[in-house]
This record gives C-alpha cells, structure tokens and sequence, in this order.
C-alpha cells in the first residue's frame, strides 16, 4: 500500500514541468528542440478497456488479463490493481510492479504503470528504457521538471481536445515507511478528465 503515494508524485509532476525549449523524440531518435510537437493518436485501450469505460467493465475486463481490483486501498477516484500471479505483470513487452486507474465521474479516463527501484541510477536507466520504447511509437518531448523530486520528464500529445497526453517520469518519493524510493511511471490519461477531478486526493 505504501508505494501508492506514487500517484500523488506522478500526477504533480505531470502538471508542474516548464514548457519552453524540449528535446523530441520521433521514431526513438532524438530531434532538434522546438517548442511543441503532437501526435495524432495516443493509445485509449487497455487490456480491452476503452477510456470512458465504468469501473464494472474496468474491474471485470483487467481480472481476464489476471489483474486483480485492491478494494481495501481504492477510492471512487483511483482504482488499485495488482497481478494475482506474483509480483510482476506485462504491459507493452515491459515487467511493471504496480497498477492505478484513475477514475471521474464513474469513467475510466487514465491509467498509471509503476515500477520502483533503490538506486537512482537504476531507475534512471530504467526511465531511459522505457522512453525509448514508447518514443519509437509517440513523439515524446522531454521536458524541464521544475519540481527538485522529478529526475527526467518526458510527455507527448494529440492535436485534437480533448487532449490526450502520455508521460514517462522518474523521480524520487518517501514512502509511507519513511524510505526513499526511486519511482519510474508510464501514464496515459486524457487532460480534460483529469482537470475534472483536480481538487481531489
């Protein structure tokens, strides 16, 4: 339970980074700077589960995929998943450790994959990985954290609204332990839906 304060570090960092100069990536490969770059499409379907889904289908359709519904540490707004076959489950050909689904207005409108790790440049190398594996499919921009807990940044958006975004983050955390923790995400989630539930935990 206590690596769930990840999402708190992951969501403040998504919307406190600067958006001046950033380095792209397109097809993996690093770009020169610009200003602003977009993707048509971002991926809105997981594990056979559509944004806008209610969180019936969200629950029912992930427990096919062997992922089950934690409703001891869920809320209305963020729904905790874990593998029910160990510690790990698959996603995008990647191993990731934690789950969450964020949820407004009874849909589900973004999803959260987590990995953690001891060592700071372990999760960096890590971030790095992952960036490059979502960067060959988006075109991502690494952005300034303007937060001294974000390590690197990196998101990338569709032209039309409402806009849907992609994140890859790895930044450091305390747990509920009092441990410091290096955490790595990958978020999807459509920007519209999340300012609907700004004001909430």
């Amino acid at each position: 339970m206590e690596k769930y304060i990840l999402l708190i570090l992951v969501t403040l960092c998504m919307v406190s980074c600067n958006s001046n100069k950033k380095t792209t990536y397109v097809n993996g490969e690093k770009q020169e700077t610009r200003d602003t770059i977009f993707n048509d499409k971002i991926q809105g379907v997981f594990f056979d589960t559509p944004f806008g889904a209610s969180k019936e289908e969200v629950i029912k359709n992930f427990k096919a995929h062997d992922l089950v519904f934690n409703d001891v540490t869920s809320s209305n707004a963020l729904l905790h998943f874990y593998n029910k076959h160990g510690r790990f489950y698959t996603f995008g050909n990647m191993q990731w450790e934690m789950l969450d689904v964020y949820m407004s207005n009874g849909k589900f409108y973004g999803i959260n994959f987590m990995n953690y790790s001891e060592d700071k440049a372990a999760a960096i190398e890590n971030y790095d990985n992952i960036l490059k594996a979502v960067s060959a499919k988006y075109n991502m921009m690494e952005r300034e954290p303007q937060d001294t807990t974000t390590y690197k940044l990196s998101s990338g958006y569709t032209k039309s609204f409402p806009r849907r975004v992609v994140t890859v983050a790895c930044y450091r955390y305390e747990s509920i332990s009092k441990k410091i923790l290096q955490g790595i995400s990958l978020t999807y989630y459509d920007e519209e839906s999340e300012s609907e539930v700004s004001d909430e935990l």
